[in-house]
């Protein structure tokens, strides 16, 4: 086994190598490369991997490197992923808490055998509160896992701009396999996006090709020196402009419009992280350091969440609990407003607070921002206004018709059935249930489950009734929908 120090030199020849390209002539633009590495020529992404966390969340991850002089010599070992990787959920932001799942490291198509696997252990901040990033404790220490031969990647000396050239390298689901693949592209602009129910702030725009599902947590490497740009956390690929601002079809959303962009890659910027570290460690109350625990918002029907609301006379309510003993709230048109102090509410109960919109609203986008706080004469800290609680509602004129919803059932070569389900800012939920065609009433509304992602449907489960219900804006369910799903056969 190498020595520290023999490793750390190593790493340092790697990137002096590899100085001006880390892209080694990639396209702009061009396909993705599945990367192998038996000769060692990307040594320098061995700390790409893939992460499996509790729920069965696969993401990619990238190892931070955190060493400074003053580290200690068994400091822990960091992975940056994106927030939604992790099992935090809406109005949550994480903070010290333990996490079940495990991370691969040297995840190259042909080093299967040498594949470096380590425990998550603590979950040290995690939030898709206005960014989609979390920071993920190892059980081991970072000296461990370099003695193992595995390379961290640093944090950007300052943030990206557009048309900087960058690399997407992280671990999709594709036809040929979900192992590391990178592809090359630029930033194109910062965007503020819309992709209900979570809004995230100052994310890089690309079009690094083939950003599929499992990608989500992969780092944007800056093409010139291979340090950490953003972690990306979602696309608008596979998503109709219909859709725009909803889940799977995030929008940009500027002074209250939303525009929808095809092809493109959004990723979290990390410029908030340097600040947070200090010795080796991850460190949330260091002076500078906006990541703070924040506050815990409860929604009292998280299940039912409208995406939208009627121009006038709209019946639009959010009733909601917090840890806090106060709370204040505001309606915007751009993010960053949620981050000025002025405009906010004075201070309601946080035990059993209730908004509702206003009578009478401006068609488009409009966001909610809601802050707790148990102290009234604490003020509003420029950490807490950095870690606010924004909702997007879209507001559509009187009788206007949004894209309508529908279900898609497709037959599978293997016999299963995909079920997915096409919402629209109309009708934004669905619940469902299926079971043996002669035992399954679809007018009992018993069993019914709540429909957050699409589904496959196993062929031994097959023949099935599937039911399915859609809930408009008023929160009112539709009649309930049959569908007989058979087994599938190969026609060809």
């Amino acid at each position: 086994m190498r020595p520290l120090t023999t490793l750390a030199s190593l790493l340092l020849l790697t990137t002096t190598a590899n100085a001006g390209d880390f892209g080694e002539g990639l396209t702009n633009l061009g396909p993705s490369v599945l990367l192998e590495n038996k000769d060692g020529r990307y040594d320098h992404w061995t700390g790409i991997g893939r992460l499996e966390s509790r729920g069965n969340r696969r993401c990619s991850a990238v190892l931070l490197d955190t060493r400074t002089p003053d580290s200690p010599v068994h400091a822990p070992a960091y992975l940056l992923t994106s927030g939604h990787c992790t099992h935090t959920s809406l109005g949550m932001i994480a903070n010290d808490l333990p996490i079940q799942g495990h991370v691969e490291f040297n995840y190259f198509k042909d080093t299967a055998g040498q594949r470096r696997v380590y425990p998550l252990q603590t979950l040290a901040w995690s939030s898709q509160q206005n960014i989609d990033l979390a920071v993920v404790e190892l059980a081991v220490s970072l000296e461990q896992v370099i003695k193992d031969g595995v390379q961290p990647l640093r944090l950007a000396a300052s943030p990206a701009t557009p048309n900087m050239p960058v690399l997407a390298v992280g671990a999709p689901e594709t036809t040929s396999g979900y192992t590391l693949r990178a592809s090359a592209c630029t930033v194109e602009r910062l965007a503020d996006i819309v992709e209900h129910p979570y809004v995230w702030r100052a994310n890089l725009t690309n079009r690094c090709q083939d950003l599929l599902p499992g990608a989500s947590g992969s780092p944007l490497l800056s093409r010139e020196d291979n340090r950490i740009l953003g972690i990306t956390g979602t696309t608008t690929r596979g998503s109709r402009e219909a859709d725009q601002c909803l889940t799977d079809a995030p929008c940009e959303v500027e002074s209250g419009e939303g525009t929808w962009y095809a092809d493109t890659n959004y990723a979290s910027s990390i410029e908030r992280l340097p600040a947070c570290f200090a010795n080796g460690r991850f460190d949330n109350s260091l002076p500078g350091c906006d990541m703070a625990p924040g506050f815990a918002l409860t929604l009292q029907n998280p299940h039912y969440l409208p995406a939208a609301a009627n121009a006038r006379n709209n019946d639009w309510r959010l009733p909601f609990t917090t840890n806090t003993e106060y709370v204040y709230h505001k309606l915007v048109r751009n993010p960053l407003q949620c981050q000025n102090t002025e405009g906010y509410s004075t201070g309601a109960s946080g035990q059993t607070a209730m908004i509702t919109l206003p009578a009478s609203l401006e068609e488009g986008i409009h966001l909610l921002c809601i802050l707790g706080l148990d102290d009234l004469q604490a003020g509003l800290s420029a950490a807490l206004l950095s870690n606010v609680f924004t909702l997007p509602i879209q507001v559509f004129a009187d009788g206007a018709q949004p894209p309508s919803s529908q279900l898609i059932i497709t037959p599978l070569p293997n016999g299963k059935q995909n079920v997915a389900f096409q919402r629209s800012h109309a009708l934004p939920h669905y619940t469902y249930k299926y079971g043996p065609p002669e035992s399954t009433d679809c007018s009992d509304n018993s069993g019914y489950k709540h429909a957050f992602y699409n589904f496959t449907l196993s062929a031994h489960l097959l023949p099935a009734k599937l039911c399915t219900r859609v809930w408009d804006l008023a929160g009112d369910p539709s009649p309930p929908r049959e569908d007989l799903l058979e087994v599938a056969t190969d026609n060809g």
